[in-house]
């Protein structure tokens, strides 16, 4: 995969260049959306679960559920929730 003409993994075992740009995205759009703002502070403390079938070899980007969980924590640790 290639993004701004940098090749990565897209399927890296570990994260790494496509986990980075996954998790800048959805930071992207939590603060420039007041509506995913809300809603993910409202979820509280739930443990956020994924909408499909997660493999236990699935790459760490693709488990968005997580992302988002940390992102929650990141708001609620800065006081912005």
């Amino acid at each position: 995969m290639s993004f701004a003409w940098s090749r990565f993994d897209y399927r890296a075992k570990e994260p790494g260049e496509h986990h980075r740009l996954i998790v800048a995205a959805m930071r992207a759009k939590l603060v420039q959306n007041p509506g995913v703002k809300k809603v993910l502070a409202s979820t509280g403390d739930l443990i956020l679960k994924p909408d499909h079938r997660q493999q236990p070899d699935d790459p760490p980007e693709w488990r968005y559920f997580e992302i988002w969980m940390q992102l929650r924590a990141e708001m609620r640790a800065s006081g912005k929730s």
